[in-house]
This record gives structure tokens, C-alpha cells and sequence, in this order.
């Protein structure tokens, strides 16, 4: 989460180690497991249905793309 707000900054930029860093810890099980909750309050405050945000955490959790989650 740090690491999306700093890139949003420009404190991070394309290209260096911690960038590089930050791809390859969103790639990690664990870290996507860790972040559902901010999914969840995000997906709230923007918005979606609880159908969505279901479908969006239940492809996280399965490591699949739920076509219902874009309706």
C-alpha cells in the first residue's frame, strides 16, 4: 500500500530497484492475500456492487478471472 502512494507521488519512479521490488512483491500469494481488505474498502468507496467485490476477491483467492466481477 506505501508503495502505490509513493509511486503516486513520483517518489518512485519506472525503472529503479524499488520499483522492480514492488512488481515482484505484487506477484507474491501473500502479499495479494494481505491487501484484500483494502480491496474491499475501496471497492465500497468507489462504488461497485458487493457482487463485484466478491468476484474480484474470489479470483484472488482462486488465482482465476470472473467475468460476473466486470457487471
Amino acid at each position: 500500500m506505501i508503495f502505490g502512494y509513493l509511486y503516486g507521488k513520483g517518489l518512485i519512479k519506472n525503472g529503479s530497484k524499488i520499483f522492480y521490488f514492488w512488481c515482484w512483491l505484487a506477484k507474491q500469494r501473500g502479499y495479494q492475500l494481505y491487501l484484500i481488505p483494502m480491496h474491499i474498502v475501496k471497492g465500497y468507496y468507489y462504488g461497485y456492487s458487493t457482487k463485484q467485490i466478491y468476484y474480484f476477491i474470489k479470483g484472488i483467492i482462486e488465482k482465476k478471472l470472473y467475468k460476473e466481477r466486470l457487471k
